[in-house]
């Protein structure tokens, strides 16, 4: 298993299509979307797509403070948190962590928080005027932050590395 490296998550990644460390953060930067999957009540987990920023190695998401999201992170702050992108076998690229959440109360990293959150979605947010009473009404309650940090390491792939790989190889066949 020299070739592979082990994660908090269980998984066993070969070292050939695992993202350097910083280049998964710059990954996590740069997207949009993030699955963020917390644990209801009885254990199962459920996921859900949200906007986030990556900062100082960790992750923030902006939700309504009374939201079930906060009262799942409330009650067991064990969560996981994955971004990908590709159609193809050979594109696709992800980075996944398992993590603690937490709610942040300090108001600078708050703050410093909502400045990046603002800038990564600037004209992507729907006009006020097109959203609905009820989900103005919803979003529009004090916002809490919640903090994701990974434990260490995150997992991390890349299968564009396995045709380079391959080519650096002499190998000329293609993923599943």
């Amino acid at each position: 298993m020299d070739n592979c490296s082990d994660s908090a998550l269980g998984m066993v990644m070969p070292k050939a299509v695992e993202l350097p460390e910083a280049e998964a953060w710059e990954f996590l930067e740069r997207a949009h979307i993030g699955i963020f999957t917390t644990l209801r009540r009885g254990g199962w987990p459920l996921s859900l797509p949200v906007w986030f920023v990556a900062l100082e190695r960790r992750i923030y998401v902006m939700s309504p403070g009374r939201s079930a999201k906060v009262q799942r992170v409330r009650r067991d702050p064990r969560v996981c948190f994955l971004v990908e992108e590709g159609c193809s076998w050979t594109e696709v690229r992800a980075v996944v962590m398992a993590g603690t959440a937490e709610l942040v109360e300090d108001a600078e990293e708050r703050s410093r928080a909502l400045v990046r959150f603002s800038e990564k979605y600037r004209g992507l947010r729907m006009p006020r005027d097109r959203i609905s009473k009820a989900t103005r009404t919803h979003y529009g309650e004090h916002a809490a932050w919640i903090r994701i940090t990974p434990a260490d390491p995150i997992v991390s792939w890349d299968n564009a590395r396995v045709r380079l790989q391959q080519a650096l190889s002499g190998d000329s066949t293609e993923g599943p």
